[in-house]
């Protein structure tokens, strides 16, 4: 863990979008800013993170008044210790979504496809001509997010981040029973096709 110099909104200008509390960027502690970033349009906020969580700040906001940063979409603190270090995790291996794809449909390479986009959850948007998934990963981050305190998830939410399909399936199936469980009878938070991509791919093990 490290302590990091981030950036925030402190005085919001007409004209300007950007709120109070909204991130601009963040640098290692002890970092020189320019002349501009030292203004009080800006105010610097020490974060002791990993290396791979400091980079989620940019989806929360700064509340000044309880001193913490806060996630703009679903309204919770930010955790540090939730996206584990990569290397931490074992070695990809590259089978395991061609594994799963098979596991689901022996035919699926007839459907002109990659694994990838084969398992996609197209019921939350196309697949994406450019391969870029990040927006897919991130609205499964806001959901598995509310569960960090459980059993296992914050391996899993970590596999989510930074893993294909096939390891995050593997990973999922891994999951305490409980924290599965906990998962799909929970109310508001998932769509009943989140519920049944979530039976089909990741908690197959578990469901069969």
């Amino acid at each position: 863990m490290e302590t990091y110099e981030v950036l925030v909104i402190n005085t919001e200008v007409p004209g300007f979008s950007a709120k109070r509390g909204d991130v601009v960027s963040h640098k290692s502690s002890g970092a020189n800013w320019s002349e501009r970033e030292r203004s009080s349009r800006f105010a610097v906020i020490l974060v002791s993170a990993t290396q791979e969580s400091i980079g989620e700040l940019r989806d929360y906001k700064y509340d000044f008044d309880k001193g913490k940063f806060i996630d703009k979409n679903i309204g919770i603190e930010f955790d540090y210790s939730v996206f584990l270090p990569q290397d931490t995790l074992p070695v990809p291996k590259s089978s395991t979504i061609i594994s799963l794809a098979s596991e689901i449909d022996t035919n699926w390479t007839n459907k002109n496809l990659d694994a990838c986009a084969f398992l996609h959850t197209e019921y939350l948007g196309e697949i994406p001509a450019d391969g870029n998934y990040e927006p897919f990963r991130k609205i499964w981050l806001n959901k598995f997010l509310q569960f960090k305190e459980l059993e296992g998830m914050k391996n899993f939410i970590t596999y989510v981040r930074y893993r294909d399909y096939g390891e995050i399936a593997e990973c999922a199936n891994a999951l305490p029973k409980d924290t599965i469980r906990a998962m799909l009878d929970s109310k508001g938070i998932f769509t009943s096709d989140d519920i049944n991509w979530m039976n089909k791919i990741l908690f197959r093990k578990y469901n069969g």
